[in-house]
């Protein structure tokens, strides 16, 4: 029973102290990105663009694969952050979506076929009793 009084008079010890009304909650703090001051330089490319760049930028050719020659990144070294721009030349709007969206829905589309293949023949082995 000593116990319980104890207990009971720690408990009430807690209780007293934590009702103190001196909380102040923080402000929220975010980083701070010093950024360089704005000047800008034209770019021309060897493609049928142009662009304004920041002086503390450069263009780089893209070295990824299967890259066409006027994709460029726009790298800004002090900030360690890219832009990755791509260039096609669009003669109408319809061979746009016909060659470019289309395609890439049909590789989605082919993908899904491919899945629900993959998990027909994994569950035909399951009901043969073959492990997997």
């Amino acid at each position: 029973m000593a116990r319980y009084y104890i207990l009971y008079f720690i408990f009430f010890i807690f209780a007293a102290t934590a009702c103190q009304n001196d909380y102040a909650p923080k402000p929220r703090g975010y980083y701070r990105i010093n950024l360089p001051d704005k000047k800008y330089q034209d770019y021309q490319s060897g493609c049928n663009y142009s662009f304004k760049i920041p002086t503390y930028a450069a263009v780089w050719n893209d070295s990824s694969e299967h890259t066409n020659a006027c994709w460029k990144n726009v790298v800004f070294p002090s900030l360690n952050g890219r832009i990755h721009l791509s260039y096609y030349t669009v003669n109408s709007p319809k061979e746009f979506v016909n060659e470019k969206v289309k395609t890439k829905s049909q590789l989605a589309f082919e993908r899904r076929q491919l899945v629900k293949v993959v998990n027909q023949i994994l569950s035909r082995r399951n009901l043969n009793g073959n492990k997997i």
